[in-house]
């Protein structure tokens, strides 16, 4: 849930990942509960790369230095 009125994260509103509520206590407890009774797994799509770019970058580092 997203306590604003509206998120850069487009992308997974979009998807249905996350859900705008704003600061709304009764919008808030409704999406909890339509969250808590749902029985789907959520898939979280690779919008923002594969997870993995700490250990390119790493890997990129570690190269440089042993060229040098």
């Amino acid at each position: 849930m997203v306590l604003r009125k509206e998120t850069e994260w487009v992308e997974l509103v979009t998807n249905g990942t996350a859900k705008l509520v704003d600061a709304d206590p009764v919008r808030i407890n409704e999406e909890f509960n339509n969250f808590l009774d749902s029985q789907s797994s959520l898939e979280y799509p690779g919008f923002y790369g594969d997870g993995k770019a700490a250990e390119f970058i790493l890997k990129e580092v570690l190269l440089m230095f042993e060229n040098n």
